[in-house]
């Protein structure tokens, strides 16, 4: 008979109640307390690992299976349920096939009519996999945990519906909180961002939140206790299935140090990489880490060839030896002085370098390899070398200067000693030379000493030494032979100086006066020099051309002048010196136009000396310099006290001298500035008079020096103008303003024709110039009359006044010419 369909319906649930036990591992059972029969369902013999055709065991068979905690704990739990009447809730463990299995148990109490528990239900449930899984979830979640910390990264994680945010401790530390801050949402997060960065960073959150990519930003904070600090966060928004975001999780992380360490290392890369010198890192073993572009330039190859390598293809046998004990001491930590090395480049060329060892450390301190530094000295090397040359040679000639003869002479004298050999010295001047440099010009001349140069070596034996001493002096030191071997070497130098000479397509001859020294056991450099140069002189006053040896003469001679030098110091500083004032009169009227001041000596012995007595020994040793500033401060303050009695409204004109030596003296014009300066002197009523010879010396620089003077206001006149060698060229690039007439050609006027001649062409030179001309030494009325005749504008000399005193000049200023009616007329001591 067929079922009925209430009971297939009930067969169906129950199927159903099968499989969904089944599937979710869930078995029921069943305890009559009355007659301890236990039922299971099919689920939990397979749970229960036993054969479902059996039935099922005992309760005390049944305690068996599981682990005895869980026995002991199944036992407790139903016992509870039978005295309480409640119903249980508890776990177990049994042990199936040799794997543990979690069970989740309950038993439910059933009682009869008069409320006594007459049997048992229940459900018991496999849940290993579930709590595996749960276990595994909390296992990663504290390895989770762990890493963020250790790494220092903040976790966070925001409800949007709700607007909190849960956080991690770190999270609130990286805004510089040290415990949590009890509430946070988005507003509060945005309220801690620098307001510079605040927009941009709510730019990428918003973009974020509306599925525009993950949330990544760095920003600025500034902490509590004012730090600021940089933050990087990122997250990602979770959206429903509306699309819309109601969670965003992230990371937190602050930055500040790695942002420092790659700012730093950004800077550091741009200078390595920028950088002229070689920068090259390697490990401790030698093997190259990095090769900058400046290496490749230095040493030819790529950073390709190089980095895995060692640094072998650079070395070079004449290297250090210690280079390596300096790499292993870089290596070790230690500090390495810079050293001076060689390296071979790819092309085969040796070059010098510099190298800077340096220990190369990571982040920890901790030495890993060696930082090198290398820097090409080539050209300081060559610097070096052409400073070294240019130090101890003469730059024109390329021969030995004083330096290197000083150097040679003093280990020539020590082996004279040592070995009984006899050293001499020959110093040589060239006759009027200058003769022929200002007759045609400093490049001439110049040309002139480097054939001399060449002559004289030449002519000397190979271990002698030619040094130029200066100007036109040359210096032959002979390291053996004594007096006669130097007495034939003077011949040669004289033999190979007869040759002309050919400048400019001219054919010119020279000659050299040369003195002879030979040394004693005694001797030194400086008194060898010494003697040679005086003898030197004492050839000169021979006739020129000629050799002297010295002898105590000689050197009483040059003692002379050397005591009458220092006798000029100590005049100067006791008051001894003059000025004496020349009178210069104007030819239209003979009215005073001004003085020129003349230095005198009075000497407490031989009573007052003109300049001719002590002038040349002042130029030869220099004291003119300091002379001639003495003499232009006395006329600049003697005519500024002129001024109170003078008619015109600027004081008398003064002339002062400056001579040849002065005017090579780079800062005359700033001496003279100042000295108008300190003396409050309008520097149109200050001439200076130079000699053409003295002009003509070196022409291009003193044309210079002239201008530099005449910018300062000042007049300027050519002094004995006739005498030199000036070339028409030059004079009229020269800024002065007028010429003296040389009295020796004053002196013929009326009575030699070409005197006559020569003043009406240096009159004509000047109109035609636009310069005054004076005339000097005017004696009688037929040369005064002669050159106003001839157009000369003023004039000096002892037809109107010898030099005179302070005191007598000043009557001149009273009157405004001359004092007396009667002009004197008497032979004319020297004027300078």
């Amino acid at each position: 008979m067929a079922d009925s369909p209430h009971l297939d319906d009930t067969r169906r649930a129950l199927e159903r109640l099968h499989e969904a036990q089944r599937i979710g591992q869930i078995g029921d059972w069943g305890f009559d307390l009355a007659d301890g029969v236990i039922s299971w369902s099919p689920q939990v013999y397979e749970i229960m690992g036993l054969d479902p055709t059996l039935d099922p065991p005992a309760l005390a068979d049944m305690l068996e299976l599981f682990e005895p905690d869980s026995a002991a704990a199944l036992r407790h739990h139903i016992d509870l349920a039978v005295r309480t009447g409640e119903a249980q809730e508890y776990g177990l463990v049994l042990v199936r096939g040799g794997q543990r299995v979690h069970l989740q148990a309950r038993a439910v109490p059933r009682k009869d009519a008069l409320g006594q528990v007459v049997s048992l239900s229940g459900t018991i449930q496999d849940v290993t996999a579930r709590e595996r899984a749960e276990r595994l979830v909390a296992e990663s979640e504290q390895r989770l945990g762990f890493a963020l910390g250790a790494a220092e990264i903040g976790d966070w994680d925001m409800d949007l519906r709700t607007n909190v945010a849960r956080r991690s401790l770190r999270h609130d530390q990286c805004f510089g909180y040290t415990s949590p801050v009890p509430h946070w949402g988005y507003d509060t997060f945005l309220s801690h961002v620098d307001p510079v960065d605040r927009d941009r960073v709510d730019a990428v959150y918003q973009a974020a939140m509306s599925g525009r990519g993950d949330y990544d930003v760095e920003f600025r904070v500034t902490w509590p206790d004012g730090s600021r600090h940089w933050l990087w966060s990122k997250g990602r928004f979770y959206f429903d299935e509306t699309g819309e975001p109601y969670r965003v999780a992230g990371i937190q992380v602050d930055v500040t140090e790695r942002r420092r360490e790659v700012e730093a290392a950004i800077r550091l890369a741009a200078i390595v990489q920028s950088s002229e010198d070689a920068i090259i890192s390697q490990d401790r073993a030698g093997v190259v880490l990095s090769w900058n572009p400046g290496a490749e330039r230095l040493f030819g190859h790529a950073a390709a060839q190089m980095i895995g390598r060692g640094l072998d293809l650079l070395a070079d046998s004449g290297a250090p030896e210690d280079e390596q004990r300096w790499f292993d001491l870089a290596a070790d930590g230690e500090t390495v002085a810079p050293f001076e090395s060689l390296r071979r480049r790819a092309d085969g060329v040796l070059i010098d370098v510099v190298l800077t060892l340096s220990p190369l450390k990571d982040k920890d301190g901790r030495v890993v390899g060696v930082s090198t530094i290398a820097r090409d000295i080539g050209e300081r090397k060559r610097l070096e070398l052409s400073l070294r040359h240019l130090a101890l040679h003469d730059t024109l000639t390329g021969l030995p200067n004083r330096a290197l003869l000083d150097d040679r002479m003093q280990h020539a004298l020590t082996a004279n000693r040592s070995r009984d050999n006899t050293v001499s010295v020959l110093f040589l001047d060239l006759d009027r030379f200058k003769v022929l440099n200002d007759a045609e010009g400093h490049a001439a001349g110049d040309a002139v000493l480097v054939e001399v140069a060449r002559r004289l070596c030449a002519a000397v034996r190979p271990h002698d030494t030619v040094a130029r001493f200066g100007g036109d002096e040359f210096v032959v030191l002979c390291e053996s032979g004594g007096l006669t071997t130097a007495r034939l070497v003077a011949e040669r130098l004289h033999a190979s100086l007869a040759q002309p000479f050919l400048t400019e397509g001219q054919t010119r001859f020279l000659a050299a006066s040369i003195g002879i020294a030979v040394a004693d056991d005694d001797s030194t450099a400086e008194e060898l020099l010494r003697d040679a140069d005086a003898a030197m002189y004492r050839a000169k006053d021979l006739g020129r051309g000629r050799t002297a040896v010295f002898d105590p003469d000689i050197r009483a001679r040059a003692a002379a002048r050397l005591e009458a030098t220092t006798a000029l110091r100590r005049a100067l500083g006791a008051g001894e010196l003059r000025v004496y004032y020349q009178p210069v009169v104007d030819l239209s009227d003979e009215s005073l136009l001004g003085f020129e001041a003349l230095v005198r000596w009075q000497h407490p012995e031989l009573g007052l000396l003109g300049p001719g007595a002590f002038v040349p020994e002042a130029e030869e040793s220099g004291f003119v310099v300091p002379l001639g500033e003495w003499v232009l401060d006395t006329a600049l303050e003697q005519s500024r006290r002129w001024a109170m009695t003078w008619a015109a409204s600027t004081p008398p004109h003064v002339a002062v001298n400056v001579s040849a030596r002065q005017l090579e003296e780079p800062d005359l014009a700033q001496v003279v500035a100042n000295a108008l300066t300190r003396h409050a002197f309008p520097a149109e009523a200050l001439t200076l008079e130079i000699t053409e010879s003295a002009v003509m010396r070196d022409v291009l620089r003193n044309v210079e020096n002239l201008r530099a003077l005449r910018d300062t206001g000042l007049e300027l006149s050519i002094d004995d103008f006739g005498t030199g060698y000036s070339s028409l060229v030059y004079l009229k690039r020269l800024p002065v303003t007028s010429l003296k007439i040389d009295r020796e050609f004053v002196d013929g006027l009326g009575r030699e024709a070409h005197d006559s001649a020569i003043v009406t062409a240096v009159v004509a030179l000047a109109r035609a110039l636009e310069l005054r001309v004076i005339a000097e030494g005017v004696e009688t009325p037929s040369q005064l009359a002669e050159l106003r005749r001839l157009g000369c504008d003023a004039a000096q000399g002892f037809f109107f006044s010898p030099p005179i005193p302070a005191e007598e000049a000043e009557q001149w200023v009273r009157c405004g010419r001359a004092p007396q009616a009667v002009r004197r007329a008497q032979p004319a001591p020297e004027a300078r």
